[in-house]
Formats: structure tokens, sequence, C-alpha cells
């Protein structure tokens, strides 16, 4: 048997050598990309997630006397300044059907047959702009999904919107909003008020003003 001289040796344990670093090298890649995918399943379990909607610096969200929680000003906000903006995914009544099952409700009409919202409740927080009803509002919707203010707003107020500016359903409800021209009983249809309509000039929901006008 012929035998090698030990230089012929040295290139293929240098090889070896070499090798060696790159298989530590891409384990140490692996292991770090573990860890990355690890600490954003993490963060997604916790429901840290990118806000669909957007709300002004200028509120915050916390416990309402009117229901739940509310959108508060924490600054003056004044006249016509944008407020919040409702976001979230496009989607049709039979999706709205099925998300509402677990998430509530937790999205606006934007048309006849759209809706727009979050469809997992991951999403959910991040798409809620907190808008109490208030028969009585300081904040309106312009074109649909855009809410501004109605007039100029201290800091402390409640950030209220009338439901009648943007919804279109079969609900009746008693109202807790306490102010002085409280309705007592608001519904879904109460859009089609003419005194409402009237009220809002300006600050209705585009899909709503759109009903009104082929109604004649």
């Amino acid at each position: 048997m012929k035998r090698l001289p030990i230089a012929d040796l040295r290139l293929p344990i240098e090889h070896l050598a070499s090798f060696a670093v790159l298989c530590v090298f891409a384990l140490s890649i692996l292991a770090l990309s573990i860890l990355a995918l690890s600490i954003l399943e993490s963060k997604i379990g916790n429901s840290i997630m990118p806000n669909l909607s957007y709300v002004s610096p200028k509120a915050t969200v916390k416990d309402s006397p009117i229901q739940g929680r509310g959108l508060f000003a924490i600054e003056p906000i004044e006249k016509g300044e944008v407020v919040c903006i409702k976001g979230g995914y496009i989607f049709n009544g039979a999706t709205l059907e099925r998300v509402s099952r677990s998430l509530g409700a937790s999205e606006i009409q934007i048309t006849e047959q759209f809706f727009i919202g979050p469809l997992s409740e991951q999403e959910r927080e991040g798409s809620m702009i907190f808008s109490n009803h208030s028969c009585e509002p300081n904040i309106g919707v312009q074109g649909q999904i855009v809410f501004v203010a109605m007039r100029d707003i201290e800091p402390g107020e409640e950030l209220t919107h009338d439901w009648a500016t943007t919804d279109d359903e079969t609900y009746e409800m008693e109202c807790n909003c306490g102010s002085a021209g409280c309705r007592k009983v608001i519904s879904g249809q109460d859009w089609r008020r003419e005194d409402l309509q009237k009220k809002y000039a300006g600050y209705m929901s585009w899909y709503l003003m759109d009903k009104i006008r082929r109604m004649g």
C-alpha cells in the first residue's frame, strides 16, 4: 500500500478546518434566526401589533362614564382638526357576519356592501377608535373614515360622535350620553331623521349622504 507524504495531507486538513468554521457560523445564524422568530411570535401572541387606525396624540383611551372605554382629549383640539381615522381591511357583509362572532362590533360601514375593520383578535385593539355615541357630540365624520372636531375641544372632554352619522343598522338601545339633548333611545336608523340630517350637515358618512340624496 502506497503511503502519501505528509505534505499531501495538509490541504484536506486545512479544508476540514475551514468547513468546521463555516458550520459554526451557519449554526450561529440559524440560532439567531430562531431566537428572532420566537420573539416575534411572542409579541404577536401578546397582541403587540401595528395599529390599523390613527388616533391623534392629543387623545387617549380610558374608562368612559357613557360605556366601556372611550376616547378623551388630553390637549386642546381645534375645530376641524383630525381626531382619528378608522383603519382596517375592506370586507363585505358575509365576512362581517363571520368575524363579528368573535370580534363583536369593531367595524364601520363605508358603502352599502362594504365595511372597514379588523379581521383577527390581535388586530382589534389597534383598529378601534373608541368613539362612544353622544346626542351632543364634539366630533363628526368627513368622507367615510376621517373624524374631525366639530368645535374647539378642551382637555378632559370625551370625544364622541352621533352614531346616526355612521350607522345604518337594525339595533335599538338606551342612550347613556347624559347630554341635555339626549334622545334617551337611539337606533341604527336614526340617520333617516330630517332633524339630524340638518344638524349634522357636513358631518355625515358619505354613503349615508348618498342614500339620503337617492331617497329624494
